[in-house]
């Protein structure tokens, strides 16, 4: 992480009064709520190869320290931990900062074991890296456009069931920095929840099909989420907006959330191949390559889906096979009347029924959240706008989380690098810091307030 480029990030871009009034939230208790700081200290080699040896030295690397807590009454505090004090030149400025709870009494080191919560945020962490079972173009630390869908679906279940189940109206939805996003929940209702019912709220949004879990025969799936309240409506909530996920874009055999704008931009094998003018050789010859190449993705992907089906339902292997055949032979059949994909997809639906196609659904598109970050009052998060050490990305809110991209979100080189930022990144970072001050301008007071 480039130190100098941070302290100029942090002097002339960071939004510290509002940072500050998000740390407050609709409670008003920054002067007890707990804030760690981790810094990049150099560490030289104490010793160095000989020059004579024609080995090249060393670099210097770097060692990150955690300090905690840092309590801030004041943004000018919360200013002086970024920047330092007037006329320091020397300051070590934070690589990042997180924000933790609200304690009953002021945190002091070396007290936070037994320390106790009073309140926090109800926050939501969905990262990609936990659908590598279901990723079919990336895995690991690797991103695109089509599986960052994945990420839209899941923090649009998350928001809508937050806003129709509980009536929190105050959700800030932010951009991880890497490849997840974060969503804050920053009601006084939502804050002053307690640890078991965090549990409960992560339990309810837990509809990741497991193994042999929830299977009944033909016992509809909606049989067993008919409880009433908050539970039983987010639960229906995330069952239909699975499923319309997944016939969208599995029955459309177009690949997991890839939609047709995408579509158009990728190359093969995520593009299908275009009927082209059977005159035309070199053109066909193409075609014949494009044909094969979408067809094995295509085959992948329903791979994946029948693999799912088995392990979860326990389909027989012979039945699951003969989709392939039977729809090889439609398919040339109806030449391209319908897809090949349409035709696995309903014959699909016809052999595992509808109860297990909700389960289908769930499995690979229900919220995957990092239990931990939702239940424990005590877990710390990186605060918004902070910048990701390894990415370089600001972790910016997100105003739009239907046309964000990661891959074209503002990094530090755009903000104070030597070269010219990139197309639209300037832009949206006064976006998000206007959607930011807006955010935090209408958070209300609580009508409790913590002691």
């Amino acid at each position: 992480m480039d130190l100098q480029a941070l302290k100029k990030y942090y002097s002339e871009h960071l939004p510290v009064d509002d940072i500050f009034k998000f740390v407050q939230g609709a409670l008003l208790d920054s002067r007890l709520r707990e804030l760690a700081l981790i810094r990049q200290i150099p560490v030289k080699h104490s010793k160095q190869p000989d020059e004579g040896q024609g080995t090249a030295k060393k670099p210097a690397e770097t060692q990150e320290i955690f300090s905690r807590p840092h309590v801030c009454d004041t943004a000018a505090n919360l200013r002086a931990l970024f920047c330092g004090a007037n006329g320091v030149d020397n300051y070590l400025p934070p690589v990042r900062m997180e924000i933790g709870a609200v304690y009953t009494t002021r945190p002091m080191k070396g007290q936070l074991t037994n320390a106790t919560p009073d309140n926090k945020e109800l926050i939501f962490d969905i990262d990609l890296t936990d659908y590598d079972p279901i990723r079919t173009c990336c895995q690991g630390k690797e991103i695109c456009n089509v599986c960052w869908q994945y990420m839209i679906v899941a923090a649009r279940i998350v928001r809508h069931v937050m806003e129709g189940a509980f009536a929190f109206e105050h959700i800030l939805p932010v951009f991880s920095g890497r490849r997840g996003i974060h969503l804050w929940v920053c009601d006084a209702a939502a804050r002053l929840m307690t640890d078991g019912e965090r549990r409960t709220v992560v339990a309810m949004m837990d509809l990741k099909q497991k193994k042999g879990a929830l299977v009944r025969g033909a016992t509809d799936y909606a049989e067993d989420l008919k409880q009433q309240g908050p539970r039983g409506y987010g639960r229906q909530f995330i069952i239909k907006q699975c499923l319309t996920a997944f016939e969208a874009n599995v029955g459309k055999g177009l690949g997991f959330m890839l939609c047709e704008e995408d579509m158009q931009a990728l190359p093969c094998p995520m593009t299908p191949p275009v009927e082209t003018n059977p005159e035309d050789t070199e053109s066909d010859t193409e075609t014949e390559e494009d044909d094969g190449a979408w067809d094995k993705r295509q085959g992948r992907l329903l791979g994946i889906v029948i693999k799912a089906a088995r392990d979860l339902f326990g389909l027989e292997v012979g039945a699951l096979t003969s989709i392939n055949g039977r729809t090889v032979q439609q398919f040339q059949e109806q030449s391209l009347a319908q897809s090949v994909a349409n035709v696995r997809f309903t014959r699909l639906k016809e052999l595992i029924g509808d109860p297990n196609l909700k389960r289908l659904a769930l499995h690979f598109f229900a919220p995957q959240l990092d239990a931990n970050v939702t239940a424990s009052k005590k877990h710390l998060l990186k605060a918004p706008f902070l910048v990701h050490p390894g990415t370089g990305h600001v972790c910016v809110p997100i105003p739009d989380l239907e046309t964000f991209r990661p891959e074209i979100s503002v990094s530090l080189d755009d903000l104070v690098g030597a070269g010219e930022a990139r197309p639209g990144t300037i832009r949206q970072f006064k976006e998000a810091r206007g959607m930011f001050s807006r955010f935090v301008g209408t958070l209300p007071p609580a009508d409790v307030k913590s002691e």
